[in-house]
Parts: C-alpha cells; sequence; structure tokens
C-alpha cells in the first residue's frame, strides 16, 4: 500500500525549543495554513485517492493532530477507507477517539516530551488505549537535553509492560548538526538504551564494546550514522508522498519539488516508477526500497 505523511495543521499546545516548527515560530506558521477543512471536504479528499490508487497508510502529525477541529470526526470519515496511525503527545482526552474508531483501522504513535508530561497521566492513557484494543506505540526523542534521562524512563515504562522505542533527533543545537555530531559516546548510549530489552542482564550503562556494531535494520538505530542517499532509487512521490497543511503533495518532506497536486483539486498525481532520490541524507529511508 503507498504511504502518506499527513501534515494536518500547526496546532500544538506544547512548544518544545528542540522542534523545527519552534524554531520557524508556530504564530507564523498558524497564520498561513488557512482556516481548518470540514470532516466533508477532508473525507471527499481521501474518498479521490483511495478511487485513484486504493487503500494506503495515512501517518497524521501536527502539530498535535488532536487539536484540529472536528478530528475524531474527520479520522472517523477517512479511516473507512484507508489504515490511520496518528502521533500525539497524549495530553488531551482520547475518549471520543476510543468510542468512534475501530482498533484495527486506527492507531496511536504516543511521543513522550518530559518537560510538558505528567508521566503517570501518560501511562495511563496508553494503557487506556491498550485496553480498548489499539495499537499504542510509545517514543522518545534522543535530543542531547534529554539523554541522561532516557534509559530510566525506559525501565519505567517497562514496569507497565509498555516498550519506549527511540528517535534520532535531527536539527541543530549549540552550535552541532545531529544526528552527524552525535558524539561516539552518545551513539553507543543510545544502542544501548534501544536495545536495553534485549541487554537488560548486562550490567546498566556499561556501553556496548568498541567493536560491537550496529544493528542498522533496526528502525531506532537508522540514520544514527546517516549514509549518503543521492541517486539511489526512491519510492518517495511514487509509493510514499508526504501531505503539506494546504493539501499540497510533494515527494518528501526534503525537497521543495516538484509539486505532485493538491489533495483538496483532487488532482494528486504520483510517479509512475520510483525516482532517483536528490537528497544527500535520507530521513525517510525509502531509497532502500526503490528497484535497480
Amino acid at each position: 500500500m503507498i504511504k502518506f505523511t499527513w501534515e494536518i495543521g500547526f496546532y500544538c499546545n506544547f512548544k518544545c525549543n528542540y522542534c523545527f516548527y519552534s524554531q520557524a515560530r508556530w504564530e507564523n506558521l498558524e497564520k498561513i495554513q488557512g482556516p481548518p477543512k470540514s470532516p466533508e471536504i477532508v473525507k471527499d479528499a481521501w474518498k479521490d485517492i483511495y478511487n485513484k490508487y486504493g487503500p494506503a497508510y495515512v501517518y497524521i502529525t501536527g502539530g498535535e493532530p488532536f487539536l484540529y477541529p472536528n478530528f475524531v470526526e474527520i479520522i472517523s470519515r477517512i479511516s473507512k477507507f484507508h489504515k490511520i496511525h496518528v502521533t500525539t503527545n497524549l495530553s488531551l482526552s482520547i475518549d471520543e477517539f476510543i468510542c468512534k474508531i475501530f482498533p484495527k483501522r486506527g492507531e496511536i504513535n504516543a511521543t513522550l516530551h518530559p518537560p510538558f508530561v505528567d508521566i503517570k497521566k501518560f501511562i495511563s492513557q496508553i494503557l487506556k488505549l491498550k485496553k480498548a484494543n489499539f495499537t499504542c506505540n510509545n517514543c522518545y526523542l534522543a535530543h542531547s537535553m534529554q539523554m541522561r534521562e532516557m534509559l530510566n524512563y525506559k525501565k519505567y515504562f517497562k514496569k507497565f509492560e509498555i516498550d519506549m522505542a527511540l528517535n534520532i533527533f535531527w536539527g541543530k543545537y549549540k552550535g552541532k548538526k545531529y544526528p552527524q555530531d552525535y558524539s561516539e559516546k552518545e551513539k553507543k548510549y543510545y544502542q544501548f538504551v534501544a536495545n536495553w530489552t534485549r541487554n537488560k542482564e548486562k550490567i546498566d550503562n556499561k556501553f556496548f564494546s568498541k567493536g560491537e556494531e550496529f544493528k542498522e535494520k533496526d528502525p531506532q538505530l537508522y540514520n544514527l550514522c546517516p549514509s549518503i542517499s543521492t541517486g539511489r532509487l526512491c519510492n518517495a512521490g511514487y509509493k510514499y508522498a508526504i501531505i503539506n497543511v494546504d493539501g499540497t503533495v510533494k515527494p518528501c518532506g526534503q525537497v521543495l519539488g516538484p509539486i505532485l497536486g493538491n489533495i483538496y483539486q483532487r488532482n494528486i498525481r504520483l510517479y509512475e516508477r520510483p525516482m532517483k532520490c536528490r537528497i544527500k541524507y535520507c530521513k525517510c529511508r525509502e531509497f532502500e526500497y526503490g528497484k535497480e
């Protein structure tokens, strides 16, 4: 199935200073996103995609998607055509989501932001979703400001039989560019925490030996040591695309064009085959799936 990442809106109740939207200034983004679309307009747009390309995986991000007006009603309608995956900080009520969305049609990716979160409430939200038979993943951003506590959080979640995956930080911090400027110590610690469940019998906080290789197929570890993707065949624009808040469709989030249409104008046209990647360092890994 085709995968779409849909940036539904720039609304957010967290203002994390490591977020690239914070660097672009949220108030500026909110001005350019335009008025929210009605559930009917959104449903018709996604039905048109279904008619053209069949069912798809739709990964909804923000901002915070649950702040978008009529959000649950919107995903209730489009989940009739597509499988929905929502990335959320879980700070808002999920009761309507549980009542209206069929568990096999929608899942949650909960992102933990320690400066803004009551950890007990965050865990109770995850457990509520799991009790209702929803898939609910949990992830933690490996930013330099909060790497020290990664293992403690990993252990704490494990007490509730919740796994915590790690996400690589892409961006600049204190004059360094990440992930390229993670230190060797940070890389080893990241790998240790990512694999802690499998390696918890080892002494806590003891990093992997110098000669031990990264398991690159683990999605948590991909891009810890970025490899150059320029010129490799890529599914972006063919089996994957990103949709901006105004409905504009692009091959991926790292290129400005070409524009592949607009879902609200119902003129989306994806590539007919994989194309060569034009980006030096790929975040989405779609180049892995292009066929030579």
